[in-house]
């Protein structure tokens, strides 16, 4: 699993950015954190390459 930002344009029905995430069967969600998720000591950054 991991997590994306959305940033909408002029397009875009969605008018702010949100997290989303992509779940273990391969589909994309938006993500709410929790106080655990927020909390959590494993969080990692990945660059785009």
């Amino acid at each position: 699993m991991w997590l994306g930002l959305q940033v909408p344009d002029a397009g875009s029905k969605m008018s702010l950015p949100y997290i989303y995430m992509k779940t273990a069967d391969d589909k994309l969600v938006p993500w709410l954190a929790s106080q655990t998720d927020v909390l959590a000591e494993d969080w990692r950054i990945v660059l785009p390459n």
